[in-house]
C-alpha cells in the first residue's frame, strides 16, 4: 500500500530546500521499511512535492495526504475541521540544556533599549512578527501579549510582518523594529550569520512562553495499525542516522515521542483569544 507524506518550505530556515528534501526522503525510506516489518505488509511512503503551509493544511484536512510534518498551528486547524487528523508523534528538543517535548516562543528587543519587561512597552514602540501562520513567530506571542494587557493590535505605533524568524531578528538587530517574536533559538541562530555575530550581545529576551512541539500528524483512518505506526516512529528516532535527519529538517530535535491532541490546547486558546479565523492565519 502507498501512503503520502507532506512538508512545508520553512521547516528549517537554515538549510537549503534540497538538503531538507533529501533528509525527509531518507527519513521516509527508513520509516516505511520499519513500519512494513512491524505490520507484515509492504508500505511505500511517497514524499510529495514541497507545499505551502496553507496548501498542506488543506490537503491534510481533506484527507489527500496521509502524513504531515506540520507546524503546531497548522495541525490544530486541521484537527478542528477533521477529527481524524491526529498527532502520531511529537518532536523532542533540548532547550536550555533540558530535553523535553516543548520549545518556547520569545519576545525580545535590543539590549540598549529601556525595555526590560512587557510593562515597559509604550505606544511609541514598533512590533515585528514573522508569518501569520507561525506558532512561535506570531500566534503564541501575540496571545501572550494580549493576556498580559498589551494589545498586539492597538498598543504599538507600528506592527509589521517580516516573514520568517530570521527576518524579524535582523529587523530588531538593525533597529527597523523595536520588539520581535520568535522561537527559542532565534537570537543564537542570528549570531551564526555573517555580519550578525554579536547578536547575543545586541539582543535580549524579555518574555518566553512554552509551546508543545512540532507534530507528525496523520489521517488516522489511512494508517493500518496506527499503534504500530506510532511505535515505528518512536523506535527509528533512536537510530543515530535518523536523529541526524531529524536535525536536518527540524533543527534541534533529539527524538520522537508520544503525544495527544490535548497537548495543543494552548494553541486553540490563542486562536480564540485573538478572534482569528483560519483564513486570517493562512492568508
Amino acid at each position: 500500500m502507498k501512503l503520502t507524506l507532506s512538508y512545508y518550505p520553512d521547516i528549517n530556515q537554515y538549510k537549503s530546500l534540497e538538503e531538507i528534501r533529501k533528509a525527509i526522503v531518507n527519513f521516509s525510506k527508513i520509516l516505511e521499511q520499519d513500519y512494513s516489518n512491524r505490520i507484515g505488509q509492504n508500505v511505500v511512503i511517497e514524499v510529495l512535492d514541497i507545499m505551502s503551509v496553507k496548501e498542506q493544511t488543506h490537503q491534510m484536512t481533506s484527507g489527500n495526504t496521509s502524513i504531515g510534518l506540520m507546524k503546531p498551528v497548522s495541525y490544530v486547524l486541521c484537527h478542528n475541521k477533521n477529527k481524524d487528523v491526529v498527532p502520531a508523534a511529537v518532536a523532542w528538543r533540548i532547550i536550555d540544556g533540558v530535553e523535553g517535548e516543548t520549545y518556547f516562543a520569545q519576545i525580545y528587543t535590543r539590549t540598549n533599549t529601556n525595555i526590560e519587561s512587557l510593562e515597559d512597552i509604550k505606544g511609541v514602540h514598533r512590533l515585528g512578527f514573522g508569518d501569520s501562520f507561525s506558532t512561535s513567530n506570531f500566534l503564541i506571542p501575540a496571545a501572550d501579549l494580549l493576556k498580559s494587557g498589551v494589545n498586539p493590535l492597538t498598543k504599538f505605533r507600528k506592527i509589521e510582518f517580516f516573514g520568517g524568524h530570521d527576518n524579524v531578528a535582523k529587523a530588531v538587530y538593525l533597529n527597523e523594529t523595536d520588539i520581535g517574536a520568535g522561537h527559542d533559538g532565534v537570537i543564537h541562530l542570528l549570531s551564526l550569520v555573517k555580519g550578525y555575530e554579536d547578536a547575543n550581545q545586541v539582543l535580549k529576551q524579555i518574555k518566553k512562553v512554552d509551546i508543545h512541539s512540532d507534530p507528525i500528524a496523520v489521517n488516522k483512518g489511512q494508517i493500518p495499525d496506527y499503534e504500530k505506526f506510532c511505535e515505528s516512529l518512536f523506535e527509528i528516532s533512536k537510530l543515530p542516522e535518523v536523529k541526524s535527519l531529524l536535525e536536518d529538517f527540524w533543527g534541534n530535535v533529539t527524538k520522537l515521542g508520544p503525544t495527544k491532541h490535548e497537548n495543543y490546547q494552548s494553541i486553540e486558546e490563542a486562536i480564540t483569544q485573538l478572534n482569528l479565523t483560519e483564513s486570517d492565519i493562512l492568508n
